[in-house]
Formats: structure tokens, C-alpha cells, sequence
């Protein structure tokens, strides 16, 4: 690439899509800073490995169709700021004068029962949670079955994952740290039932996970979870634990139900 470009990316332009697309490039970012982005019902969108997204002050990228955004362990997708110099390189031109910070962006947002399951693989996404009134790296309203796997999730200004208005999600080997609240937040007494397999929930602010009590909870590590490893505090339930590992944690499990 060439010198003097005040943006080293794609610009994608804010706008409402009604025709699916994939996104391949993986030699140039592609970066949101205009406007939000939204795939609506009837236009899936497809995120090729090795993709990096890099995003402004409160942008999201919406989809209200399935999302699939799998990439490989040798070539993640990546969300992330528009200030993060460590992948994809300078994109802002800025040198050293800007940083990352949790909060820089808005969020990833699957919504709709049309986004049922989606899948998220092998991606990280870092410095999120600053959509105006929904905080979170990854959210997922309505939308049920998503799959979270592989994914690393952190340094949300609130949560990693929010999950809201009935949606559901299998989340199975990822790690889910450094968020300014709780890495899973789904305890609204709509969601649907929450599976947990095999995570690790390390140093997020509050809570390693805030469930409501239909949860799946199986092989997973709660570590240095200040408020607790579990907060059970929404819907009542009966969980189902299995080979978990508290450690470091405020508390093992913190219940704010009576019937869990």
C-alpha cells in the first residue's frame, strides 16, 4: 500500500443492505466509521478467515439475517477498534497517536429469529460495548441456536456477550475476558436456555457469567471473577453443572432467585 491515505482500509459506507454478501478480503481491513451497518432480514452476510473489521465511535455492524463469520485458528476474523495497530496494521495513519481502549466501538449485533443460528468461530473480538444503551462486544437478541466457538472476547467497556429478548446461544471453547461488567450477561427471564461448554471466564469486573437458571454449565474455568463466578439472577431454573473450576473468584456462585 501506498503512502500519504488517511484511511489504510475499505470504507464501508453506513447503510441498510437488503442483498446478502461475503466479506473476503483479508489483506486490508475493512473498517466501519461512517454509520452503522445492518444486513437486514432476507441478506445473510459471510465473513471469510483471516477478515479483520475495525470500527469507530459507537458503530456497530447488524445482522438481522444468518451471520457467518468462521475463520480458522491460523487465520482468525477479527473485530476490533479502528485505533488497534496490532492487526491489519496503521488503518487510522496515526502513528502513535492513538490507542485501543475498551468502549472505542459499538458492538457485533445478531438479531432477529431470521439470525437463528448463526455462527461465530475462531474470532476475536476486542474493545467494544459502546452502542447506547446495549454494551457488549457480541449481542444477541431474538436470534436462537447461535454458535460462539473458539472466539476470544474482551476488553468490553460492560459485557462480552449480551444476550436478550429470547435468544439462546451454545458457547463452547472460548475465552471470555477483561470485560468492565460480566462476560456472559444473559439473565433476562426471556432468554432462552444458555449453554456454556468448556470456556474460560477470566478477570472480567464482575461476573464470570449472569445466568438466568435454565442453563447448561459443563467443563468450564471461572478465574478472578471479582462478584462472583456464576450470578444466577434472572428467570428461576434448575442448571445443569458438570466438571467446572472455581478459582479466585468472589464468590463460587452468587443466586439472586429464590428458585434455582
Amino acid at each position: 500500500m501506498g503512502a500519504n491515505n488517511q484511511l489504510a482500509g475499505m470504507d464501508v459506507m453506513g447503510n441498510s443492505w437488503t442483498q446478502g454478501g461475503t466479506w473476503s478480503f483479508s489483506s486490508i481491513p475493512y473498517v466501519l466509521r461512517s454509520g452503522n451497518v445492518s444486513f437486514q432480514v432476507g441478506a445473510p452476510l459471510t465473513i471469510a478467515p483471516g477478515v479483520v473489521v475495525k470500527l469507530a465511535n459507537g458503530i456497530l455492524l447488524d445482522s438481522e439475517d444468518k451471520l457467518t463469520a468462521v475463520g480458522t485458528s491460523t487465520a482468525p476474523i477479527v473485530f476490533t477498534s479502528l485505533k488497534d495497530d496490532t492487526v491489519g496494521g496503521d488503518t487510522n495513519n496515526d502513528g502513535n497517536a492513538s490507542s485501543p481502549a475498551p468502549g472505542d466501538w459499538g458492538m457485533l449485533l445478531v438479531r432477529s429469529l431470521s439470525a437463528s443460528n448463526s455462527q461465530i468461530a475462531y474470532a476475536q473480538l476486542r474493545y467494544g460495548g459502546s452502542y447506547p444503551g446495549f454494551n457488549a462486544d457480541l449481542a444477541i437478541f431474538s436470534s436462537t441456536g447461535v454458535v460462539v466457538n473458539n472466539c476470544q472476547i474482551s476488553s468490553s467497556s460492560v459485557d462480552g456477550i449480551l444476550v436478550q429478548r429470547g435468544g439462546s446461544a451454545l458457547v463452547s471453547g472460548s475465552t471470555i475476558q477483561f470485560n468492565a461488567a460480566s462476560g456472559i450477561d444473559a439473565p433476562d427471564g426471556s432468554v432462552g436456555a444458555m449453554n456454556l461448554q468448556n470456556n474460560l471466564f477470566q478477570g472480567n469486573a464482575s461476573f464470570g457469567a449472569a445466568l438466568a437458571g435454565a442453563a447448561t454449565i459443563t467443563g468450564n474455568v471461572f478465574d478472578g471473577n471479582p462478584g462472583a463466578g456464576i450470578n444466577f439472577q434472572g428467570a428461576a431454573g434448575a442448571p445443569a453443572f458438570k466438571n467446572n473450576l472455581f478459582k479466585n473468584n468472589g464468590a463460587v456462585i452468587r443466586i439472586s432467585n429464590p428458585n434455582i
